[in-house]
């Protein structure tokens, strides 16, 4: 670059997240860098994404974070001043997480077995050591750890390039033979894994297929010794038992701790996308599993974060599927602190169908529905594990033979509002016919949250109650009057009347509440009014046609009104949409059952006449209930009835009047030729009831 030149660098795009394996925020942002010439003008510009750790120390319960929220604020030229809730925000979340919600660092006395401590100044040393035996190289490794746990020593460690040959070597040669060896040189490596620059010096001697193929030789090794166990067991011996088990419980002991600082330098490594994938590739994830039958919490905890991380694509998930993960994760929800980690995988597992299916099948729905009394504040992930396994039918009946649904009634009742999942979990369990019969225990107050509120959420799920027949719908009768003066309320928003509309329309209404506050005029109303909504208007429908199915009454207020003008209207407009057409046929099936209103309308001839273009519908639900309302007028006028087997002969034979009308060779038959006469042929029409021709 010229003297001339100057560069001009802009920060774009700062976002903030907590690290996934320190305590640690990880900022990330976008780097837009200008070269320009004196004149201002641009002459090269690049932009590349780039990520900055702020790591904090002594973060405990007796921390403020307000204060180290405007000092972490203060102190990165990243962040700005409103930034500073959010901070908090994640430092909240870091203190509760602390050291029981993600791994900790793999511990270390920072001191040979002699006591020895290290010196910088000694570094050949060190390395000429790692050519001698093998106490040497124990004790040259034990040195070389205590100067990698200082950070500041990092950049002169990275720069010796015979060091780090030396290191990788020996871990590559001895590292199988030697378990403690393996261990310190494995930390080495992992004190340079927490820090993203030195990422590529490890991809360089190969550290990530090293330390896959230690874990590996090792999760070979820990099957062969339990296998010799069982043996040794097996032969029933007290004395040789006790022996052989005290010696497995050692060599394990001493394996975890070798196994942690693999897996936990592999998961520093994956925060590159291509690494993750060569790891997977290489069978990381059987690994993984195999893990979760160790017995050291923090080895659990590793494996579970490292799983937790590959579980959000879809292809190891699969691989999840077909490994024992749901069976060895059952014994973990109940031991701390591993449940909280446990609940996050259980949630990204939960997205696939098997998984939860394996999930029913091993019992752990009680004891998610525990954790949601365990957790606190903190249940959003058990609850999204819950609201997956209602999803499925066949899961929706588990939960009544739980406390979920007190819970839930519970918890949509507290101050401050319902959360969203426990409202997404209580409105699909309320599909379940037992689940919405144990709603309807708390059914009164709820009725009162939700209506003094306002919540048309919270009205969903009554709307979701009310859809069962029986002592279920009874439970409303009380409260019908409430839902009738929230849907005409004056400033009642669409969508709170679009859940009260759907409430009263699955409900048996009669006509002394609508009466009473001017439903029927209001019905007219809004079902006229151009700024309704589709889906309010659909439930406008249903409401006017069960109403009118459910009371006489109601159904002659519905003509004195004029509700069959805007009926007409939309269903001249919305001719394509199959749910509105089949509520509007509801509707007039619904006006023609009663005998008083029957004769206007029969009279009038237009909503016979829509029945009939209806009875081709594409749908067969609209064709029923066409054909149902029609088979009602054709009972008690022949004019209509001959019209119904009219149309009746020309939808069965179609085909072959088509054929017939056409111009032939000799002997044609016209379309009205003889029509009269096969019209009267009884053998010639569908003998069932009209409810059952299409």
């Amino acid at each position: 670059m010229r003297g001339d030149e100057s560069v001009q660098r802009t920060v774009r795009y700062c976002t903030l997240d907590v690290h996934p394996s320190e305590p640690a925020l990880v900022v990330r942002y976008e780097l837009d860098a200008a070269v320009q010439d004196p004149l201002g003008d641009p002459l090269l510009e690049q932009s590349r994404e780039c990520r900055r750790t702020v790591r904090l120390r002594g973060l405990d319960d007796a921390t403020d974070l307000a204060s180290l929220a405007r000092e972490v604020v203060a102190r990165c030229d990243l962040l700005d001043d409103s930034k500073t809730a959010q901070v908090e925000q994640l430092l909240a979340y870091l203190r509760r997480r602390g050291g029981s919600g993600e791994p900790r660092r793999p511990p270390s006395s920072g001191r040979t077995p002699s006591g020895e401590t290290a010196s910088m100044a000694r570094l050949e040393a060190y390395v000429e050591m790692l050519y001698e035996g093998a106490e040497d190289k124990v004790r040259a490794s034990g040195l070389l750890l205590q100067l990698a746990r200082r950070p500041e020593n990092l950049a002169a460690l990275s720069a010796n390039d015979a060091l780090l040959c030396a290191l990788a070597r020996v871990l590559r040669e001895d590292g199988r033979r030697n378990t403690p060896l393996a261990t310190n040189l494995a930390y080495v490596f992992f004190c340079f894994s927490a820090f993203s620059q030195f990422h590529p010096l490890l991809a360089e001697h190969k550290l990530g297929s090293l330390c896959m193929d230690l874990v590996e030789h090792e999760l070979r090794r820990h099957a062969h010794w339990r296998h010799e166990l069982q043996a040794a067991r097996a032969e029933g011996e007290a004395g040789p038992q006790d022996r052989d088990w005290r010696k497995y419980q050692g060599l394990a002991r001493r394996q975890e701790q070798l196994l942690r600082v693999c897996l936990f330098l592999l998961l520093n490594v994956a925060e590159e996308p291509r690494s993750e994938i060569k790891m997977v590739n290489r069978g990381l994830v059987p690994m993984l599993v195999d893990c979760l039958e160790r017995e050291q919490t923090d080895l659990l905890l590793l494996a579970l974060c490292f799983l937790k991380k590959l579980s959000v694509y879809s292809e190891n998930v699969a691989e999840m599927g077909r490994l024992p993960t749901v069976v060895r994760l059952a014994p973990l929800l109940g031991r701390e602190p591993l449940a909280p980690t446990t609940v996050r995988l259980l949630l990204n597992l939960s997205f696939d169908a098997e998984l939860r299916a394996a999930v029913l099948r091993e019992g752990l729905l009680p004891r998610l529905v525990q954790r949601l009394h365990r957790a606190g504040g903190d249940a959003g992930p058990a609850l999204g594990v819950l609201y997956h396994l209602s999803l499925d039918d066949r899961g929706k009946s588990h939960f009544a033979y739980t406390d979920c649904v007190p819970w839930l009634v519970r918890a949509l009742l507290a101050e401050g509002g319902p959360r969203s999942e426990a409202l997404a979990l209580a409105v699909s369990l309320a599909a379940n016919r037992r689940c919405a019969q144990l709603f309807c225990e708390g059914l009164g107050a709820l009725v009162d949250r939700a209506l003094e509120g306002g919540d048309a959420q919270l009205v969903r799920l009554l709307r979701t109650v009310s859809q069962h027949e029986g002592p279920t719908r009874r439970a409303f009768a009380p409260h019908l009057d409430a839902l009738v003066r929230a849907l005409v309320h004056p400033g009642a928003p669409w969508d709170l009347v679009l859940e009260c509309a759907g409430t009263l329309a699955n409900l048996e209404l009669s006509g002394a509440p609508l009466e009473r506050h001017g439903v029927l005029p209001w019905l007219g109303r809004r079902l006229g009014d151009p700024q309704c909504p589709p889906r309010a208007s659909l439930a406008l429908v249903a409401l006017l046609g069960s109403a009118a199915r459910a009371d006489e009454a109601c159904a002659l207020g519905a003509l004195r009104e004029g509700l069959v003008a805007p009926l007409v209207a939309l269903l001249r407009a919305r001719q394509e949409d199959d749910d509105l057409v089949l509520e509007v046929a509801y509707a007039f099936d619904a006006l023609l059952w009663h005998q008083s209103t029957r004769g206007p309308l029969v009279a009038a001839q237009e909503v016979p006449g829509y029945l009939l273009d209806l009875l081709h519908d594409r749908s067969p639900e609209v064709r029923r209930t066409c054909a149902h309302a029609l088979g009602v007028v054709a009972e008690g006028d022949a004019r209509w009835a001959r019209r119904l087997r009219e149309a009746r002969f020309r939808c069965h034979n179609a085909h072959w009047l088509e054929v017939a009308a056409q111009p032939g060779d000799g002997g044609d038959v016209g379309a009205d030729e003889g029509g009269e006469e096969l019209l009267d042929r009884a053998d010639l029409l569908s003998s069932g009831s009209g409810a059952s021709d299409p």
